[in-house]
């Protein structure tokens, strides 16, 4: 089910803004591909590895959006987890696109996005020659003016969405099939944007209270100063310091139904939390530890049935697996529903 969720969506004139989907935070530096990358001090192994399966592992878990950095490793434009040149390398481009055209190839209503950050112009330049050898017409190509995030699933469908921030490709080419990507915050809408704030932290409070109010934020227009609802929201499920894998499953199987947020586990614990949260389902504004002000664009959602139109598009994890990913496909199906938009005659 989780290799092909996005095919049981019967209904194909939903916008890709009202989608949410499990997203993949360093995607290609894995426990399958990783390897020290050294320079001046060294981060092992623990503190840069942030997935436990390869792309295609994750494609087959569930997730649909894939953040991945690139630098050239011996002329080979390979994904890497560095800070201060210290950290990892993982897969190679060549091993991402030919495993994300096999996935396709057997399961053509999916939907992939592949952001492409953290890369200079070189290895930029380089993962977009991978692209044209491998991915060839799976690759989304589209006029200059168009923004993805207002595009239907039936124009996207069987397709790879390869965004590339300006550090890797300065001036992309949609019609070539390189997808501009860009924030929120700045006035271009074109191709793929998103709004959300990375807590940069391993306090799970701090991680939840951050979350929690940009979500309530995007609601009203207010995320990164950005207007208008015409782009994705990404939602940093994720936790930063120390060992990531550790910090990620701390306190085991996932809740079915929490009370609260436990913030001495981690965040795929409080996942369900998160979940519920989003839902409308949590009483009082569950701080935690951090203070909300009285603004009511800070306070706790209600209930609310077209709650698709502003809860998170990619929730970001660590170390995603089918469990994590199930959650949040069942919480997309659910939210659709609500709103009437599940059924393809919506």
């Amino acid at each position: 089910m989780s290799a092909n969720w996005m095919a049981s969506i019967p209904n194909n004139n939903l916008l890709l803004k009202e989608i949410t989907m499990p997203g993949s935070h360093d995607a290609g530096v894995s426990r399958v591909h990783g390897s020290n990358k050294l320079a001046g001090w060294v981060v092992g192994k623990s503190g840069y590895v942030c997935q436990e399966y390869d792309i295609a592992g994750q494609l087959n878990a569930g997730s649909r959006f894939f953040d991945v950095r690139f630098s050239m490793k011996s002329g080979v434009p390979t994904t890497v987890h560095a800070t201060a040149g210290s950290g990892g390398w993982g897969e190679s481009a060549e091993s991402i696109f030919k495993a994300i055209k096999a996935h396709l190839d057997t399961n053509d209503q999916e939907i992939v996005i592949v952001r492409v950050s953290h890369t200079d112009a070189t290895a930029g330049a380089a993962v977009y020659r991978e692209q044209l050898k491998h991915l060839g017409a799976r690759a989304h190509a589209c006029p200059p003016q168009t923004n993805l995030a207002m595009q239907k699933l039936e124009d996207l469908r069987g397709k790879v969405i390869v965004a590339y921030a300006s550090d890797a490709i300065a001036s992309p080419r949609s019609s070539d099939g390189q997808i501009r990507f860009g924030k929120a915050s700045k006035e271009s809408r074109l191709g793929i944007v998103t709004c959300g704030e990375y807590a940069n932290s391993n306090d799970m409070a701090l991680i939840n209270y951050k979350q929690l109010k940009r979500t309530n934020e995007h609601r009203e227009g207010k995320c990164n100063d950005h207007s208008g609802d015409d782009h994705l929201f990404m939602l940093y499920w994720q936790m930063t310091g120390g060992d990531v894998g550790t910090n990620t499953t701390k306190g085991g199987d996932l809740p079915d139904d929490p009370g609260s947020l436990v913030k001495a586990n981690g965040t795929h614990y409080n996942l369900p939390f998160l979940l519920k949260w989003l839902n409308g389902d949590v009483a009082g504004s569950a701080t935690h530890g951090h203070t909300f002000s009285s603004n009511s664009t800070q306070s706790y959602p209600k209930p609310d049935v077209n709650r698709c139109e502003w809860v998170p598009n990619v929730i970001n994890l660590d170390f995603v697996n089918a469990e994590v990913c199930s959650r949040i496909i069942a919480f997309n199906e659910a939210k659709l529903r609500a709103a009437g938009k599940w059924d393809a005659d919506a």
